[in-house]
């Protein structure tokens, strides 16, 4: 005759049973796919764009600027504008799933990228298209603000563990960083300043909270290894900006700022051997945003201090960020036709 179960392990059973109906309850709706689209689809657009804007940057072969320059920014106006549908389609048909998305400490960091799409397109077609790139701007830049003071109030009214944070909190900041590179030209210099400012302050804070919850906590779950390489985007991206804002000169200040991204990307590529056996997600699309970020800055600053040296790295940066990118893009197309794109983990 079998011994009567302990106790202890009846009750440890019958939580085990209780959790498993309660999964095996969960809606059929959940576990559909656009119930499952990720908010970090959108740093998608922020690599095609981003590197498109790169390009444009390479001045000494007018062929690559015009054909690659300004094809990636038509290929990432297209994402931009599949992947919005698809959301609002999410929103519409699984509102509860969305409502889910703004309040999840992970997906909701990634909502702001929503917004830094416009910023970047505008940035891409300023030259031929101004009207409407001011236009994309301007809601672009607006909405920013909005999703990153909402983005912000969430992490204050919130109680957060420290290893809830990542260096996916850097992109509400990104944005507010990005928007004075084009807001400037397009004579917003009260709002890019207020931008600026947002961006800037919060880097230096949430700098410090994210190196520490990386140095002395839990090593980083690998979903979120790919957004280290968002450490060399508010640098990069502040440069720019503040070069901008200071009326197109470089100063010791501007200096500070893209030498601190030079090195963050010396850093960050000296830890190759973390990202070499990732298996592929949504996630990866981490590593592009910030390449052309570096790549775009080193392109201004070689530009004005008229070096070679600071231009053959503006080119070696342009070089791997394009290899990333077409990486990245191809696995992902990979990853749709074999289903297996979109994932309840991502």
């Amino acid at each position: 005759m079998d011994a009567p179960a302990p106790e202890g392990a009846t009750k440890v059973a019958e939580t085990v049973t209780t959790e498993e109906v309660t999964v095996d309850a969960t809606p059929a709706a959940k576990t559909h796919w656009l119930a499952l689209f990720p908010t970090n689809a959108f740093t998608i657009v922020l690599g095609l764009t981003g590197l498109g804007l790169a390009w444009q940057a390479n001045s000494t072969n007018a062929f690559l600027q015009s054909v690659l320059g300004y094809g990636l920014v038509a290929l990432g106006t297209i994402a931009y504008v599949a992947i919005l549908g698809t959301y609002l389609c999410k929103s519409i048909v699984h509102p509860q799933a969305t409502r889910d998305d703004f309040d999840d400490p992970d997906a909701s960091n990634f909502l702001p990228a929503a917004s830094m799409g416009p910023m970047l397109i505008a940035g891409g077609i300023a030259s031929i298209f101004p009207t409407i790139a001011e236009i994309l701007w301007l809601a672009g830049a607006s909405f920013h603000l909005v999703l990153a003071l909402r983005q912000i109030r969430y992490w204050i009214i919130r109680n957060f563990e420290i290893k809830s944070t990542s260096p996916a909190w850097f992109i509400p900041i990104s944005g507010s960083l990005l928007a004075p590179i084009s807001g400037i030209e397009f004579g917003y210099v009260e709002l890019s300043w207020s931008l600026f400012a947002l961006g800037l302050g919060f880097w230096i804070a949430l700098f410090v909270i994210v190196l520490n919850r990386i140095i002395f906590h839990d090593k980083l779950p690998a979903k979120y290894i790919p957004t280290l390489f968002l450490l060399m985007a508010p640098p990069s991206l502040a440069f720019m900006a503040y070069t901008q804002l200071n009326g197109g000169q470089i100063d010791t200040f501007s200096q500070f700022l893209y030498h601190f991204a030079l090195v963050a990307s010396v850093l960050v590529f000296s830890m190759a051997q973390l990202f070499q056996r990732l298996p592929f997600t949504l996630s990866w699309w981490a590593y592009t945003f910030p390449l052309d970020a570096i790549a775009l800055a080193s392109f201004v600053y070689a530009d004005y201090q008229q070096s070679t040296t600071m231009l053959m790295i503006a080119y070696g940066l342009l070089t791997v960020a394009s290899f990333i990118v077409l990486l990245v893009s191809v696995r992902t197309i990979l990853a749709l036709l074999s289903g297996t794109l979109i994932t309840r983990n991502d």
